[in-house]
């Protein structure tokens, strides 16, 4: 769960970037572009040391600096992936997003998915040719579309109201292995998948 975006360097203070990171995050998520850069990029590398210091085999992690492979999230459809940890994030790497559900499932079905993004001239040709009115200089954000299913969980529920959520968190470790829960926070309700990294 992610409680503050920090911004920092030239481009943090483009009024029309912030707008843009904001809408990535819910609205209880502050973002935030003052401070320093040298002490801002220094307090990131000491919360993420403190992060491999956590892990099974700190050393190692922080000599191989290992990233993420490939984006991996929720598959929506079999064109469409909600990513939710993208390629090339540093490992140990941790996110928590909230899926909302109809009134009155009582089931959540949760599929995870390694995915790759969508080349932009396949976007456009699915883009309709009168929306060209909005602004140019908005670009749209990358689309991903699920490249090969790595896990299916069915999380069994009361019946769900409009305010029913389900907490899935993504955990990937410095062996590559991720780590899935699903959560219904009233309940207690909670389901685990482990994803062995792929070779």
């Amino acid at each position: 769960q992610i409680d503050q975006v920090l911004l920092c360097g030239g481009a943090a203070r483009v009024r029309k970037l912030q707008t843009r990171v904001a809408l990535m995050f819910p609205e209880s998520t502050q973002v935030r572009s003052e401070g320093e850069l040298d002490e801002v990029v220094a307090s990131g590398c000491a919360a993420q040391a403190s992060l491999l210091a956590q892990s099974a085999e700190p050393a190692q992690a922080a000599v191989s600096a290992q990233v993420l492979n490939a984006p991996v999230g929720l598959r929506v459809s079999s064109e469409r992936m909600e990513p939710v940890l993208l390629k090339n994030t540093p490992l140990p790497a941790k996110r928590t997003v909230k899926v909302v559900l109809p009134a009155g499932e009582t089931r959540a079905y949760i599929a995870v998915s390694e995915g790759e993004s969508v080349p932009k001239a396949e976007v456009d040709e699915d883009e309709d040719e009168d929306e060209e009115s909005a602004d140019e200089d908005d670009e749209e954000p990358p689309r991903y579309r699920p490249s090969r299913l790595l896990a299916e969980m069915i999380l069994e529920l009361d019946e769900a109201t409009d305010a029913t959520r389900v907490e899935v968190s993504f955990f990937v470790g410095t062996d590559g292995k991720l780590t899935v829960t699903a959560t219904e926070p009233v309940s207690g309700k909670t389901i685990t998948a482990e994803i062995p990294a792929s070779n």
